[in-house]
């Protein structure tokens, strides 16, 4: 067992270390270390360096010190001794033992492993006798145990005065960052608060000569206009800067900006007088004289008024009450002149129109006009000796559009950026409105028969035009260019109206020209305009209302019209439609606009339905058993399904359509009229059997007294060859007769016929051999030939 020794140091520390297996004990900061060459623990203690002020140490560890410093070092040889008492050896023994064997022994390794054997039995004697003394190691252990708890005690009362030590300096240090912190606060509140009355100071501070300048500007110079224009964006910084709560109450800054009211008064009314003044001064050089046909620009005018525009935005802003007037003064400095341009830019146009005849567009009305002159239709000026340049009224139409468009965007530009308003506002809304074409009693055709108003569907409206909101922030804008071009939209209706008393056709013209012009300043940005959008639009309405005129008087001319349908042949009017078709395709637009397509489309269908219910309207006024009601409609229907087939038009396809229809339908009428002229006889005997074949058996037929063979017989004997051919010569002079010469209807008319015929001719045959057992003696192959021969040696014949 080791011993136990401690030394004992200044009063500062004291580290106990039991015995430990290995180097351990305490550095020099206290801690515990052992030496690896020593099994003996020590109690070692190390200078304890504190900037804590020195205190006295607990009474419990100043008792262990002296306990310790008591005790005698060689205590521990001495217990040592007394647990090894009952072992009777000691050196004289050793040395004995060692001389006996060095004496006996003379060989080194026999006599060093008999000194092995021997120690090793003394070492187990001692370690038994150690054991054996049971009371010697419980006194150790005991002795061990109370010296730990002593020592343990001292330790956790130092441990605890120490974090007392620590808590309160803990405490303390908190204090001082409190107190810290607060300071930091409150000097960041006073830099902060120091930055801001700086702030404001200046912001309410004008100079002495800022001051002067807003007391009596001088605008004359461009130095003191400039002096005038920086001096109002400070005072309006001043007034208009929004302060941080709180400060606006404060009475300096009320005093002060008091102070820059009455600067702000007194400056405004002056910028005010200024601006008045120049809107009054006579700007008649700024203009020039309309030369040829060009609008004058107004860029030496723009020029000088833009100028004080600064001062303009800033009278806006800073004293609203003073703005409107000034607008209406510009309105009416500038309105005259504008208008005068104007008039002398339309009149310069109206000398370069061609002039041109003014009946070449009367289709349907009972004009002393020809077929061909319609379709030439050229226009015919008469020769002068001015060097103008001449051209149709719907190219000038474009070109106006073109000066006026430039003309307008200049001003409309110097308008936005002088009087700092707005186009448009806010997007236009769209207006849905329900649309129903005009005239509904011309587009409703007579009721008949044969026609119903349902067959043929009406194209679909044209969508509504955008339309600009009623109210608006910004009216003045429209108001400042409706007032400099108020004349305009007159002009363009007079050119308009001219335009379709020459010929309405240019109306369509016209129309897709201002289309393009809307859908271009539909699109907002910076070429946009409200305004020729709405100027163009009016215009729009009076072209769409023209042409709508000029269809119903085209209506009207047929509805009034009254003419024979005996050997009529095709009705004029039939004749004048594809005409009507031809020119007005000419001058459908390549864009495809919708007005321009929905105008072209419901024109067609007021004519075609007018057309249809005027033909009706005159066959319904002849008896009813008159071969001419269907002949008419055969010929007209026929003419017109083929010359829409040629136009090829996709908005003609239905009535194309509805043509064919009537014309097969009347071309069936007629056939059945032909066959009747000369075989009624052998159809009702036939259609006669049919009828009995619905009820009786083939056999049983010729027991029935109007079917009898000897009937039969009559019936064949009646319709030989020769008497076919006779008949059949009768239905082609008819044809001849009632069908217009050369018209390609007569072949068709026959050809029909000839289907029908032998159609029929092979049922009687099929339902004579099932009854009689028999044949007609004319087969089908030789009416065929008849219908061949007949129509080549016919004097009549088409070329």
């Amino acid at each position: 067992m080791g011993d136990y020794y401690y030394s004992e140091h200044k009063r500062n520390s004291l580290t106990i270390t039991p015995e430990l297996k290995g180097s351990q004990g305490f550095n020099q900061s206290g801690s515990l270390y052992m030496d690896d060459n020593s099994n003996n623990p020590r109690i070692t203690s190390t200078p304890y360096q504190s900037n804590i002020q020195a205190i006295p140490l607990p009474d419990i560890l100043a008792v262990g010190n002296n306990k310790y410093s008591n005790s005698s070092p060689t205590s521990s040889n001495t217990t040592t001794t007394s647990v090894a008492g009952n072992i009777d050896f000691n050196d004289d023994d050793l040395e004995m033992v060692l001389q006996n064997y060095l004496s006996s022994e003379t060989d080194v390794d026999l006599l060093t492993e008999k000194l092995g054997k021997q120690l090793s039995t003394l070492e187990t004697e001692m370690v038994v006798g150690i054991l054996d003394s049971g009371l010697g190691v419980n006194e150790i252990i005991s002795h061990l145990g109370d010296k730990d708890e002593t020592h343990l005690t001292g330790v956790t009362a130092w441990i605890e005065y120490y974090n007392k030590q620590l808590q309160d300096m803990k405490k303390y240090i908190e204090h001082i960052e409190s107190k810290n912190n607060k300071m930091e606060v409150v000097s960041r509140n006073q830099n902060s608060l120091l930055k801001e009355l700086d702030s404001l100071l200046k912001l309410l501070t004008l100079d002495d000569k800022t001051i002067k300048t807003l007391t009596t500007p001088d605008f004359s110079t461009s130095s003191g206009l400039e002096n005038a224009i920086a001096a109002s964006a400070q005072l309006k910084k001043a007034l208009t800067t929004k302060l941080k709560s709180g400060m606006e109450n404060m009475v300096a800054v009320k005093d002060q900006r008091k102070q820059f009211e009455t600067y702000k008064i007194s400056f405004s009314r002056k910028v005010s007088t200024l601006i008045e003044s120049i809107f009054k001064v006579d700007q008649s050089k700024d203009y020039q004289k309309v030369v040829g046909e060009e609008l004058p620009e107004h860029t030496g005018f723009y020029h000088i008024l833009n100028s004080f525009k600064p001062l303009m935005h800033w009278l806006k802003e800073m004293d609203a009450d003073k703005y409107p007037p000034l607008v209406a003064i510009y309105i009416k400095s500038y309105r005259s002149a504008y208008k005068h341009e104007n008039k002398d830019f339309f009149s310069a146009l109206g000398h370069s129109i061609i002039k041109e005849s003014k009946d070449q567009s009367d289709f349907f009305s009972s004009g002393k006009k020809t077929v061909e002159n319609v379709i030439t239709g050229a226009p015919t000026s008469t020769p002068t000796k001015s060097n103008v340049k001449k051209r149709t009224i719907d190219k000038v139409f474009r070109y106006c559009l073109s000066c006026l468009e430039t003309s307008i965007m200049a001003e409309q530009k110097f308008t936005m950026e002088f009087f700092q308003f707005h186009d448009p506002p806010r997007m236009p809304k769209k207006k849905h409105h329900h649309h129903h074409h005009n005239n509904t009693t011309a587009n409703t055709p007579p009721t008949s028969t044969n026609t119903s108003p349902d067959q043929i569907s009406p194209p679909p409206p044209a969508a509504a035009a955008p339309q600009q909101e009623e109210t608006s922030p910004d009216l003045a804008l429209d108001l400042i260019l409706s007032e400099m071009f108020d004349g305009v939209v007159p002009e363009l209706r007079d050119l308009v109206e001219k335009a379709n008393d020459i010929n309405p056709f240019y109306l369509l013209t016209m129309l897709g020209d201002t289309e393009q012009y809307i859908s271009s300043h539909s699109q907002l940005g910076a070429e946009h305009s409200s305004f020729i959008i709405k100027i163009l639009s009016e215009v729009q309405k009076t072209m769409k209302s023209l042409f709508n005129k000029f269809i119903d008087v085209q209506v009207e001319a047929i509805k009034a019209t009254q003419s024979s349908l005996k050997r009529c042949g095709v009705l004029s009017h039939f004749k004048h439609f594809p005409i009507f078709v031809k020119e007005l395709e000419k001058y459908r637009s390549k864009n495809e606009e919708e007005s321009i397509t929905s105008l072209i489309n419901s024109s067609y269908y007021k004519i075609v339905v007018n057309l249809y219910g005027w033909l009706d309207s005159l066959v319904e006024k002849l008896p009813s058993d008159q071969k001419y009601r269907f002949i008419s409609k055969l010929e007209n229907y026929y003419f017109l399904t083929v010359k829409l087939e040629e136009l090829n038009i996709e908005c003609l396809l239905q009535y194309r359509e509805q043509s064919l229809t009537r014309y097969k339908e009347n071309l069936d009428v007629y056939t059945n009229y032909l066959i009747g002229l000369k075989f009624q006889p052998l159809m009702d005997f036939y259609s006669k059997m049919d009828e009995l074949l619905l009820t009786l058996p083939p056999s049983d037929i010729q027991f029935q007294q109007s079917h009898s063979k000897q009937q039969y017989k009559k019936m064949v004997e009646k319709f030989k060859t020769e008497n076919i051919e006779k008949g059949l010569l009768k239905a082609l002079s008819n044809i001849y007769k009632n069908i217009t010469k050369d018209s390609s209807l007569i072949n068709v008319v026959w050809g029909h016929l000839e289907d029908v015929f032998i159609e029929r001719y092979d049922h009687f045959q099929d339902i004579t051999q099932q009854c009689y057992q028999q044949t007609i003696p004319v087969n089908s192959d030789q009416i065929r030939g008849l219908f061949t021969n007949i129509l080549k040696k016919n004097p009549n014949k088409t070329k």
